[in-house]
Parts: structure tokens; sequence; C-alpha cells
């Protein structure tokens, strides 16, 4: 995920000119930081990085209340989620940021997908509730989300946070 993160941020960032704050949230009751650094450290050249690494501490808050956290640490206006489990396709940062541009949308989501490569990816694709990837492109209207990536503005997750 950080790696994609990274190489997808640097081209966005050169072709944009902007900057991103990479903000990496932790529970210090259970990780020690050193745990979060290591790993941003061996995927990401903090001098290649476009704009700011923070680790920010999240004790004993659950998955929502550390998003919710992320959107008050943060000033961007633009606000993009990505879970630790999350490997981005391709071009994800870009399409998810280039749909925030556009008037009529406040939150994107990407779509979320099991690989099936393997043996045991496409065994475990048949149980979970995430399904294959269905290889639709483009924009579509959906009635919800899956909050493990995704970007919004901020305005929109300041005035509907998480519950």
């Amino acid at each position: 995920m950080l790696h994609q993160v990274n190489a997808q941020a640097i081209s966005y960032a050169r072709n944009h000119n902007t900057r991103f704050e990479l903000v990496v949230m932790f529970d210090p009751n259970s990780v020690p930081l050193e745990t979060p650094k290591t790993t941003v450290e061996e995927q990401i050249d903090p001098l290649a990085w476009p704009g700011d690494i923070r680790f920010v501490e999240a004790p004993d808050l659950h998955y929502f209340e550390q998003k919710n956290l992320g959107t008050r640490v943060t000033t961007a206006e633009a606000i993009l989620f990505v879970d630790s489990d999350v490997v981005p396709d391709p071009g994800w940062m870009g399409n998810m940021l280039e749909a925030l541009d556009r008037e009529d949308v406040d939150l994107v989501s990407g779509q979320t997908y099991l690989a099936t490569s393997t043996p045991l990816d496409r065994l475990f694709a048949h149980f979970w509730f995430f399904k294959p990837n269905p290889h639709i492109p483009g924009l579509r209207r959906h009635g919800g989300f899956y909050a493990n990536n995704f970007a919004a503005r901020r305005e929109v997750l300041e005035r509907y946070p998480f519950a």
C-alpha cells in the first residue's frame, strides 16, 4: 500500500504542483511508534515525499474514530483515506482527486475488491463480503461505500463525521 501511495503521490504532485500530508494513525497502547515509523521509512523516502509525514497517536480509538481524528488533525481541503490492507490500483490517487475536482462530487470511494490471481485468493473471494474485481471503470453513483479507501471534501467530513 505505502509503495503505491508513495509512487502515485510523487507523480500526482509533480503533474499538479501540489503537496501531500501523510498522516499515519496508530494506537500507542498496542503498537509502538517505531513499528509504523519503520514501515513507512522502508517504503517512503521522506526526502522524496511531496509534503509532510506525521505519525498521530490514536489511543484506544476504534476504526471510525481514527478516521474522524484524521480529519481533525490535517489541514487539507481534500482528504484521502486508505487502510493499510488496501493495495491501490495504478491511477487510483489521481482518479480519486480528479473526481473531487468536479462540483457534483463531494465524496468518492475506490472500488473494494479481492484479488483472484492465486488459488487461495479465489477461495477466499468465494466467502468474503468483498467481491472479485468487476472491472467497471469510471464514476457511478452508489448508495454506500467501504471506508477503506475514499476521498472527501473536508467540509463534508466535518459536517458528517462517522458515528
